[in-house]
């Protein structure tokens, strides 16, 4: 069990404010997985990547659902590819897929099929959350030219990401 004060105090030290750590202390899933060196931890990387206390006390998963070690390599994939830091800030839930190491490869094996559609970056910042919180056999089926692929949440997504949702289209 953690102990609050220590949660309180860890929390002060990086500049939350009174009513943000009133928030966290009252998430009962932060008190009951009791790993608060894995919370400094992972503050410490959202912190060194200019993530706001605001945003990060509205996604608490963030603090404790993965390692901070993976959360550094989706860092380095997404900087790769120049995915601006309000994208992030606005799902930080891509960096708390859970315990699952290799997040950050399969998000670069999902870059490399955007790249491969010539996906427009804008269209990937727009569709973030919902490209990277899926898993990658989910993902595939949206680019798949198999019929038993072709469901409406799969077409409507490619056309989102290809700029042709809410458009007409002629073909000449």
């Amino acid at each position: 069990m953690v102990n609050k004060n220590e949660l309180v105090e860890l929390l002060q030290k990086y500049g939350f404010t009174e009513e943000q750590i009133n928030r966290i202390v009252k998430s009962k899933t932060l008190i009951k997985i009791g790993i608060i060196d894995k919370i400094e931890q992972n503050l410490e990387v959202l912190v060194n990547n200019n993530i706001h206390l605001e945003n990060i006390s509205r996604c608490l998963t963030v603090l404790f659902k993965n390692d901070c070690l993976e959360i550094k390599e989706i860092f380095k994939v997404l900087d790769a590819h120049n995915i601006s830091k309000e994208t992030i800030e606005n799902c930080l839930s891509v960096l708390a897929q859970g315990k699952i190491q290799g997040k950050a490869k399969e998000i670069e094996e999902k870059f490399k099929i955007l790249d491969e559609y010539e996906i427009p970056k804008h269209n990937i910042e727009e569709n973030y959350g919902i490209i990277f919180k899926k898993n990658i056999n989910d993902f595939t089926k949206i680019f798949s030219k198999l019929p038993e692929d072709a469901n409406n949440e799969n077409i409507i997504m490619y056309m989102k990401l290809k700029g042709y949702y809410n458009k007409i289209v002629t073909i000449i």
